[in-house]
C-alpha cells in the first residue's frame, strides 16, 4: 500500500469519525434538549414560588408583629391581600383543599377584613395573627421541601374525589 492510499484510508476514516461524533452530539442534543427546557422553566418557576412565599411570609409576620396603627402594618396588610388574590394564585395548586399553602393564606386571611370589607371572618386574637403567620411559614417551607424537583403537573390536578386523600406532602395535616 502506497503512502498516498494511507493518506486516504486516514482522511476517509477522520471523514467518518467526524460525522459519527456529529450524529452522536446532535442525538444527544434531540434527547436532552426538551428536558433542559423544562428544568429551565421549573427553576423559573420554583424562584418565583418561593419569592412569593417569602412575600407572603413576610407580609403575616409583620400583620401579627406590628402594633395597630402602625403604618407600615397597614402596608403589610395591603401586600398580604396583594399577594392573596394576584400572585399566590398563580404558584399555588389547582385544588385549593390539598395546598397547604393556600390553606394556610385563607386561615391568615380570615383574621383580616378583606378589601372593601369592615369586619374580618373570624375574630382573631393577637396570639392567632402570630400562630397563624408561623403556620403560614411553615406550610410554605414544607411545601418548598416537598415539591423543589417535582414536575409541574401538579398545578393543574384536579381535586381528588371526596373521601380520597390529597397527594402526598401537599394536604393540610
Amino acid at each position: 500500500m502506497t503512502l498516498e492510499q494511507k493518506k486516504a484510508i486516514i482522511d476517509g476514516l477522520d471523514v467518518v469519525a467526524k460525522i459519527l461524533i456529529a450524529a452522536v452530539a446532535g442525538w444527544w442534543v434531540f434527547h436532552t434538549y426538551p428536558e433542559s427546557r423544562e428544568k429551565d422553566f421549573r427553576k423559573s418557576y420554583w424562584d418565583h414560588q418561593m419569592a412569593f412565599f417569602f412575600d407572603a411570609s413576610q407580609a403575616a409576620s409583620r400583620i401579627a408583629t406590628l402594633p395597630a396603627g402602625d403604618p407600615e402594618k397597614s402596608k403589610a396588610i395591603n401586600k398580604f391581600w396583594e399577594l392573596y388574590w394576584g400572585p399566590m394564585v398563580i404558584v399555588e395548586a389547582k385544588c385549593e383543599k390539598c395546598d397547604v399553602v393556600a390553606q394556610a393564606m385563607i386561615q391568615f386571611g380570615a383574621c383580616l377584613p378583606e378589601p372593601g370589607a369592615s369586619k374580618p371572618r373570624d375574630d382573631c386574637s393577637h396570639r392567632d395573627f402570630k400562630n397563624r403567620s408561623w403556620e403560614l411559614g411553615k406550610a410554605c417551607r414544607d411545601l418548598i421541601g416537598t415539591s423543589w424537583d417535582e414536575k409541574l403537573e401538579f398545578l393543574s390536578e384536579p381535586c381528588p374525589p371526596e373521601g380520597q386523600p390529597c397527594r402526598s406532602g401537599q394536604e393540610k395535616k
